[in-house]
């Protein structure tokens, strides 16, 4: 098999789309691949290293992103606003991950700004995780994925677009085959994005007698939101992650979650995608 150059970008709050990405990285080692893995909760997006630059041989650019409000997260779309044109044969993966409530329309959309970039789809996935926001739930939806099977399909994913890139002739993945949500659900997904979101959260609060200002909530959050000045301080680049809640140490900053997950679990309900791990290719 020949040597692809491989990059890998992506943006995991809860940790689900880091376990998908690392098994890519994975797979890909495996095969002898040359892999580069990029973080942007630690690489700001317009700073990821144009890694294409002055590589003649064959290249794949693969994107994840957790869905939030039907959408990818901003990290993964200021990372795709600022990705350089594609020069010569370009090829990119977008994949996602969904806590079994919807994949939204978050697959088309990198796809459509991919394509606008000149690179062509050799595959796609979107991969069931546990819900973000139902980390104190007994029965969180997605529980306990991606699991061993979904990851089966991720490396069944990469399996493919090797053997797709080392023919060195492939048909890419047409636009149609990620536009699989019903009328109603894209509609829905054109009203909603993070900020009007952010009517429907529950907001959160600090207790400053228990917060100790030891920076983890700044540390943990994937937006680079937080500030300690001398509390946590939150801008609005915040996308609700709820890390800062999440791994508070003493309890001290509060989000209700009853109601989010009472929310979230009824949308689940009304949605009837299939609450599986799909991979196109």
């Amino acid at each position: 098999m020949s040597k692809t150059e491989h990059c890998i970008v992506y943006c995991s709050p809860a940790g689900s789309m880091r376990k998908v990405s690392e098994a890519v990285e994975a797979r890909l080692r495996e095969s002898g691949q040359s892999v580069a893995l990029f973080d942007l909760a630690r690489t700001a997006p317009r700073d990821v290293p144009h890694f294409f630059s002055g590589y003649s041989g064959a290249r794949c650019l693969w994107v994840g992103t957790p869905v939030y409000a039907q959408h990818p997260v901003p990290p993964v779309l200021q990372f795709l606003e600022h990705l350089p044109e594609a020069s010569g044969q370009g090829a990119a993966v977008p994949f996602v991950t969904w806590g079994a409530v919807s994949s939204g329309v978050a697959l088309p959309e990198m796809t459509d700004t991919l394509l606008a970039k000149g690179y062509s789809l050799p595959g796609a996935a979107k991969v069931v995780a546990e819900h973000s926001s139902m980390w104190r739930s007994e029965s969180p939806l997605g529980e306990g994925r991606p699991g061993e099977g979904d990851l089966a399909e991720v490396r069944k994913l990469a399996d493919s677009v090797l053997q797709k890139l080392d023919s060195g002739e492939w048909q890419p993945l047409p636009r149609r085959q990620l536009d699989y949500q019903p009328e109603w659900l894209k509609e829905r997904a054109a009203a909603m994005n993070i900020e009007r979101l952010k009517e429907f959260h529950p907001g959160y609060t600090l207790e400053e007698s228990l917060c100790t200002q030891c920076g983890i909530c700044e540390q943990e959050c994937p937006a680079g939101a937080i500030k300690l000045d001398p509390y946590p301080r939150r801008d609005d680049s915040c996308f609700l992650c709820n890390n800062c809640a999440r791994f508070c140490p003493e309890g001290a900053m509060h989000i209700d979650t009853s109601s989010i997950e009472k929310r979230v679990r009824e949308m689940a309900q009304q949605n009837p995608e299939p609450k599986e791990t799909a991979i196109f290719f």
